[in-house]
């Protein structure tokens, strides 16, 4: 008997990605929060955080998904912190104060709080230029894609 073998041609176009780099104090929901206000996108919480399973860290990753445009934007922490209560490390103190020991999901960006990520160069320019106007937002930088990619791919 013989077996008839189809080739389905799909033409997989790479898409551009488009990275700026935020540096805030704020927390991640609080940022997201400060973006949707405007309208230009509405990021929610994704129920696929980036987790770090050696450390036991977990990197919050907010989304925003148009379908019908085939545009998407997210929001990805940069840092963990975790927090350990351990008696026999600080057993010489008066208090008992938690071991902090923060994680960063791009050790090349330590100084980097929050990356944003989009495949549409309108949304990126609009989220650049509204985060340059937030007051809680330090520095905006815009990350070539030359540099990322030879770092990790997300989401």
């Amino acid at each position: 008997m013989v077996k008839k073998i189809h080739y389905i041609d799909i033409d997989e176009e790479n898409e551009k990605e488009y990275w700026i780099a935020v540096h805030s104090t704020y927390e991640g929901f609080q940022l997201a929060y400060f973006i949707n206000k405007n309208g230009l996108v509405k990021l929610r919480r994704s129920d696929n955080d980036i987790k770090n399973y050696l450390d036991e860290g977990v990197f919050n990753i907010f989304e925003f998904t148009d379908k019908i445009n085939h545009k998407y934007c997210n929001l990805i922490s940069n840092k963990c912190v975790l927090e350990n209560f351990s008696n026999s490390i600080n057993n010489n103190t008066l208090f008992n104060v938690p071991e902090r020991n923060e994680l960063y999901l791009l050790k090349e960006f330590k100084q980097v709080d929050f990356f944003i990520k989009s495949n549409d160069k309108d949304l990126h320019n609009l989220i650049h230029k509204e985060l340059l106007i937030l007051p809680m937002v330090s520095l905006v930088y815009v990350i070539p894609e030359k540099i990322m990619s030879k770092n990790l791919i997300l989401c």
